[in-house]
């Protein structure tokens, strides 16, 4: 039996107030049987002579209905005892974090410290990291094991959570040698992924000068070793309960270059969630299934004795040679609406329901809010593309741009996977939005041309293509001025002439795919909305902003059209509108205007 009650509780807790009303119904027949019983002793003779039916059926038949109600109440809650194995797929690469708790990593010139601003940051991109397998190693003066290799990320997270306090348990120092070195040993596993990588987060401070064999040996076997800068290079003063008030100065130099040397990457520690992009880039294997525990729902043991009871209720009512049972407002009808009513409240799918709050709270600007409720409806369902794409939404209306793109990318890959283009093209078109935001023009440029391969059709991705096309690549001049004669005569201040990619042909037309019918998050589908699909809200046009002339006109200096480029910029949301597009693109326009570039012989922009 304790087994069979092992973790027992209920999936939504909050319904159990609901019980109120059958405690409430009960009252209600017990008052309206002592009421009958008066009015027959005023009256006299037999009830049934009267109202057609006995008093002990009219009192049965509320009793079966206030337990159906409490029976339908305690289904909407969704009891649950006992455990299930699920399974869990596997698929991804072997990634080894090796965290510096020195002594300088309390420095606090990283708020609130180095230490746990590095957490936060690891703890946040492995969010992102379903899948894949890691292990733990911390180190200072030398290096011991924290974590194995494994997909129990959430174990990983709180062994970095209380790493820096482990620090007493290492020599003073910072051997980059060392942690190296046990992070090889944790990889040295038979069932080695065929990409594996080291994630060193450090300040960089009190180096060793023998770490390079170790590096050598990582770039010999293919291992990469991404490196994150945890600190600023400003001296910083040691807080006194970390021992003393030395200075700690932080150095990333050293860092960069270990992460050049194998091919990876270098961040600082507000970018670390953004590694999880990089190592979906990797080649990714397809790891032995594992399995975790999931209590078992029993609500419908529930829901079905509910049913089971009103049926009785209804049969008893219809007895021979008597007239059904109306009993006062209707208790039985009430209590089959309430069966119905707390089963789809309480016995739908949670991350449906972590959905719909999530929207309501979007919708009402508390991005905060629903990016809460968003991740609790990916722990239910982590491999729901579109419950991914709704946290890579959130997090950009946050400008927690490296956290949206990571969210959007695996947003991305699952539906891809799946077959479900419609959600591929809109976290692809989120990508680019967020890419663009971080002037990473040639990754924007990239995921529009993506999403247009889905949807050609798409208007907007279009308008967004034209506007980084035209800032990536403006009209340039000949490096020559052209021959006397050549009838090349038109060219203006801009060097006119060639027109840059992609305009004047219709991008992504090739290859292009067909969209899915269905829209992400329609009701009673899949979790990303609760019917219309809501497009995150982007910045409108305020009064005064839609005007007849081309955006700019007005301004006469170059410094007002380069801080109405700024405002315009940083008023993008997660969705570039077509008129938002053109306006930087006629800004854009406009400052070339007023600052152009000096003309050469024959009217040529020459050679930048």
């Amino acid at each position: 039996m304790s087994g069979l009650l092992a973790g027992a509780g209920f999936g939504q807790p909050w319904l159990l107030a609901g019980l109120v009303m059958p405690v409430l119904a009960l009252v209600a027949v017990i008052f309206a049987a002592r009421r009958r019983r008066f009015v027959s002793r005023l009256l006299g003779g037999a009830s049934a002579l009267r109202g057609g039916q006995g008093e002990r059926l009219r009192l049965s038949l509320g009793v079966l209905a206030v337990a159906a109600v409490a029976l339908a109440v305690l289904a909407g809650a969704r009891p649950q005892w006992g455990e299930d194995e699920e399974a869990v797929p596997q698929q991804g690469i072997d990634v080894i974090i090796a965290l510096d708790v020195s002594r300088s990593m309390e420095a606090e010139d990283v708020t609130p410290s180095r230490a746990r601003a590095a957490a936060a940051g690891l703890a946040e991109m492995l969010t992102h990291m379903t899948g894949n397998r890691v292990g733990l190693v911390v180190f200072a003066g030398d290096a011991f094991p924290r974590a194995p290799l494994t997909v129990d990320l959430p174990v990983v997270t709180s062994l970095i959570a209380r790493a820096q306090a482990e620090a007493p348990l290492v020599r003073p120092g910072t051997n980059f040698r060392e942690a190296l070195a046990e992070s090889f040993r944790l990889l040295d596993v038979e069932d080695a992924a065929q990409a594996q990588a080291i994630l060193l987060v450090s300040d960089g401070e009190d180096l060793s000068s023998d770490f390079q064999d170790a590096v050598d040996f990582a770039e010999r076997r293919g291992i990469r070793v991404y490196t994150v800068f945890a600190g600023t290079s400003n001296p910083t003063a040691l807080p006194e309960a970390s021992g003393g008030t030395d200075v700690s100065v932080a150095q990333p130099d050293v860092l960069q270059a270990i992460a050049e040397q194998t091919g990876a990457s270098f961040r600082t520690s507000e970018r670390i969630p953004g590694l999880a992009v990089d190592f979906r880039r990797l080649q990714q294997t397809q790891f032995a299934e594992g399995t975790r525990s999931q209590p078992i729902d029993r609500f419908a043991w529930f829901a079905g004795a509910a049913a089971a009871l009103l049926l009785v209720a209804t049969m008893l009512g219809e007895g021979a040679g008597t007239r059904r049972p109306q009993l006062r407002g209707g208790l039985v009808t009430a209590a089959f609406a309430s069966l119905v009513a707390l089963l789809l409240v309480g016995c739908g799918s949670a991350a449906w329901q972590h959905v719909r709050a999530g929207n309501d709270a979007y919708e009402a600007d508390r991005f905060e809010e629903a990016l809460d409720e968003y991740r609790q409806a990916g722990s239910a369902q982590p491999e729901d593309a579109a419950i991914n794409y709704d946290i890579a939404i959130a997090l950009h209306s946050l400008s927690r741009l490296d956290e949206a793109i990571a969210s959007a990318e695996q947003a991305r890959a699952i539906a891809q996977e799946s077959g479900d283009g419609e959600v591929a093209k809109l976290a692809l078109y989120t990508l680019g939005n967020t890419y663009f935001r971080q002037s990473n023009l040639e990754g924007a440029r990239d995921a529009y041309r993506a999403a247009l391969r889905i949807d050609p059709s798409d208007q907007d991705a279009k308008a967004n293509l034209e506007l980084v096309m035209q800032l990536l690549a403006p009209p340039d001049a000949p490096d020559e001025p052209p021959p006397p004669g050549s009838g090349d005569t038109e060219q203006g201040e801009d060097g006119g002439g060639d027109q840059p990619p992609g305009e004047g042909d219709e991008p992504g037309t090739p290859g292009a795919g067909e969209p899915s019918d269905g829209q992400p998050g329609e009701s009673g589908d899949q979790p990303g909305g609760d019917g219309d699909t809501q497009q995150p809200a982007q910045p409108g046009t305020g009064p005064g902003e839609a005007q007849d002339s081309p955006a700019g006109s007005s301004l006469t200096t170059l410094e007002e059209v380069q801080s109405a480029l700024e405002q315009a910029l940083g008023e993008l949301g997660p969705e570039v509108s077509l008129e938002e597009a053109l306006r930087i693109l006629e800004l854009s326009q406009r400052a070339n205007e007023l600052n152009p570039l000096p003309s050469g012989p024959n009217g040529s922009t020459p050679p930048r």
